[in-house]
């Protein structure tokens, strides 16, 4: 997060002609995104999200056959993300993390309990 302050004092930089317009679809992205009050709260959720995944990733960066346990590790990690989002009672009396419909509301917690992280 502590990038965030300075993108956006470049892009204040940039508006006022302190600095050239670079002209890129990345500057541009960013001028739009910078606009967004809940851009924090999304970086902060997103960065939540990384660090769910990141030890299924780390634990499957070898060159040892790792396959036989790939079914397992995919079934702790959605069960994981799920239990963030999803209502409890959905998660631990579903069979397949798969059939779990995220885009039902009746699935899925209000918005007071879903858990995206401390810093969001």
């Amino acid at each position: 997060m502590g990038l965030l302050p300075a993108i956006k004092k470049y892009v204040a930089a940039v508006s006022v002609k302190t600095y050239p317009d670079p002209g890129t679809k990345s500057y541009s992205t960013n001028c739009q995104d910078i606009k967004d009050p809940l851009l924090p709260v999304k970086l902060a959720a997103f960065l939540f999200i990384a660090k769910l995944l990141q030890p299924f990733l780390v634990s499957f960066r070898t060159d040892a056959a790792m396959i036989p346990f790939l079914r397992c590790e995919l079934d702790k990690m959605m069960k994981n993300i799920l239990e963030h989002f999803v209502i409890p009672d959905v998660v631990s009396y579903a069979r397949n993390f798969h059939s779990v419909d995220v885009t039902e509301d009746k699935n899925l917690c209000t918005y007071a309990k879903v858990d995206i992280g401390f810093f969001a």
